[in-house]
């Protein structure tokens, strides 16, 4: 009967939209409350980290997007989803674990997977199947991708380097070093090419969903989405290279070199845009409708909805967990005895939330001890706030694997400006004494904030001339990191 009516007498989509809108603005206000800090630490990325800057554009793009599309979702009643209701499940795990193991990035993805899931739970399946692009899209908010930066310069450097070869250049190079005849060139993190790189995939990726419907010329664009920019990057380097010799070092140096490599990717993309157009697909457009196609139907939004806002309050909760620090301080004599210890390191190594940080040298070797007695907020282990060297002082020319205790390990090379050269490795060590990767590391602190028990770790930067790079995988410094590991079994 409550069918019949409604079907005669459809209300306006307004009306019919209204509730759900409301109950899902409530929910991701909620979100954005209950996880305040985390929503905060992605918004700040976006306005003060330059290769994320069109992050800020993406949550607009996507609400473009459902809004362009209407006239196919809003045919639809809207039906709460259980489906929807699983994935915020799942991405409430997710932030549970992201927020104890401290990995911002997961951190970061899981909340953007809550938004869409809160979305598709309120406003249901065929809400998300009809807008699952502009769902999916949310995902370029999330500020990723900065592990490709030493690829991204490693290459950059080999194309630079080959084209200036090709022209009979005399070229001398030392990892990500470039010397020519006029001067030396430094492919550093700002000349990698990721903000071009990340820029021109999400903007080719939306190009892509507006122009064609095949699913070979989509994946065919967004593919060249990735490939143009880091050639176009290799190009520019070798542009401002090449000019910086012709003008003996009167052009394209400083930050003119900055300015031109954004004026030649604008060039770049718009061109590969204006071509990609050419090739566009027609897309058909069906109007808008001012009825529901489905029938509307009693329902009610508040039971899922309760659910989803409970579901909410307990990742927040289980989120905000810490374990206790051991009380007890490790006792270095074992492993310090055989050095000296000095007052100020080589690098200017400064981990951020240690509770102390000491430094030794032994001949030409120096060891910067940071130790963490806990996995916590402000004092992380593995953290992007560890200063590992002074960049005002030291340049990064390479990233190179080394062997350690019979293990490959990513040391740095570093170049100063009184060009010496040295080699550093950072490491993080436990009780076991095991050497870990990154995601091992978490993995373990992770195990240790479910049991509720401590793990107290060190982070160790060991420095190095280069030409002793086999010294790392001698016996004597591997009995030596396992004296250090010992002393953190004292803990209660």
């Amino acid at each position: 009967m409550w069918v019949d009516m409604m079907s005669r007498n459809p209300p306006p989509l307004t009306q019919v939209f209204l509730r759900p809108a409301l109950i899902c603005a409530g929910l991701l206000l909620a979100l954005i409350a209950l996880h305040y800090d985390a929503m905060k630490s992605m918004a700040q990325i976006w306005w003060n980290a330059k290769t994320f800057n069109h992050c800020l554009l993406i949550p607009f793009i996507s609400g473009w997007l459902i809004y362009q599309n209407r006239s196919q979702w809003m045919q639809h009643a809207p039906q709460s989803s259980w489906i929807g209701f699983a994935l915020l499940s799942v991405a409430s795990f997710l932030i549970v674990v992201a927020s104890l193991t401290k990995v911002n990035a997961a951190l970061h993805f899981a909340l953007v997977t809550a938004v869409i899931a809160l979305l598709w739970m309120v406003f249901g399946n065929a809400f998300a199947r009809l807008n699952h692009f502009a769902l999916l899209y949310l995902y370029f908010a999330v500020p990723f991708g900065e592990f490709l930066v030493p690829a991204l310069q490693d290459v950059t450097a080999e194309m630079a380097v080959a084209m200036l070869r090709a022209i009979d250049i005399p070229t001398f190079t030392d990892g990500r070093l470039i010397e020519i005849p006029t001067g030396s060139f430094l492919v550093a993190e700002a000349c990698s090419g990721i903000s071009y790189l990340i820029a021109a995939l999400a903007l080719g990726t939306l190009f892509a969903h507006l122009y064609y419907q095949s699913i070979w010329r989509k994946a065919a664009f967004i593919g060249l989405s990735i490939v143009v920019p880091i050639i176009a990057n290799g190009i520019r380097a070798f542009m401002i290279i090449y000019i910086a010799y012709k003008t003996n070092n009167e052009y394209a140096v400083g930050i003119d070199h900055l300015i031109y490599g954004w004026i030649f990717f604008g060039v770049v993309i718009l061109l590969m845009f204006f071509i990609g157009q050419m090739f566009a697909e027609p897309v058909s457009k069906s109007e808008t409708s001012e009825q529901l196609l489905v029938p509307l139907t009693r329902h009610s939004f508040y039971p899922v909805a309760g659910l989803g806002l409970a579901m909410l309050v307990v990742s927040s909760l289980l989120a905000e967990r810490e374990s206790q620090a051991p009380t007890l301080q490790p006792d270095l004599q074992a492993f310090a005895a055989p050095m000296q210890e000095i007052k100020q390191d080589l690098l200017g190594v400064r981990f951020r939330g240690a509770a102390w940080q000491r430094q030794w040298q032994d001949g030409d070797w120096q060891f910067v001890l940071g130790y963490f007695p806990q996995e916590q907020a402000g004092s992380e282990l593995i953290s992007s706030a560890h200063q590992l060297y002074d960049d005002s002082y030291w340049d990064l020319i390479g990233n190179p694997v080394v062997q350690l205790n019979q293990q490959a390990v990513t040391s740095y090379r570093l170049r100063n400006h009184h060009q010496r050269a040295i080699g550093m490795v950072n490491l993080p060590l436990f009780a076991d004494g095991q050497l870990r990767k990154g995601w091992q590391v978490k993995w373990h602190q992770l195990q240790a904030q479910l049991l509720e028990r401590a793990s107290p770790a060190y982070q160790l930067v060991i420095i190095y001339p280069p030409e002793q790079e086999a010294r790392l995988n001698e016996p004597a410094l591997q009995q030596r990191l396992q004296q250090l590991a010992a002393t953190l079994e004292l803990t209660p």
